[in-house]
Order: C-alpha cells, then structure tokens, then sequence
C-alpha cells in the first residue's frame, strides 16, 4: 500500500495526497438484523470519512517524525 500511495502522490506535476484510513466498524446490509456493538450506519461512516477528506492538508502527507529520520522499514 504505501508504493501505491507513494506512487499515487508523484503522478501527478501539482503536490497532491494521497490517503488511507480505516472507516472503522460498519453496520452493512449483509448484517442483516444483527446489531454489532460500536459499528456505525454505512451513511454515518461516509459522512465521517468525508470530514476526514475535507480536513486533509498536504501536511498530512508527510511522515512522522521518527518516519523521516529512520527511512522506510521493511
């Protein structure tokens, strides 16, 4: 994932971001009537992630502090 997202954000000639995150739990029809504990509506995690999205800057592209000294691990 991240050579995706490294490759995503020099793709393209104006600085861009390119983000990943977890939704967290969601309620999803295949559910059914079951209810699970903390997970959310599918609208309420969209609308959540679009929050997210729209509160983005390109300062959040850039890697933790430690990241940046110790260079990619792997």
């Amino acid at each position: 994932m991240n050579q995706r997202e490294q490759r995503a954000t020099t793709d393209f000639e104006k600085p861009s971001s390119s983000p990943s995150f977890n939704p967290g739990g969601v309620q999803v029809a295949s559910f059914g009537d079951q209810m699970v504990p903390g997970f959310v509506p599918p609208a309420e995690a969209v609308d959540k992630m679009i929050t997210t999205i729209d509160g983005l800057t390109l300062k959040d592209n850039e890697p933790p502090r430690a990241e940046r000294r110790q260079g990619p691990t792997g």
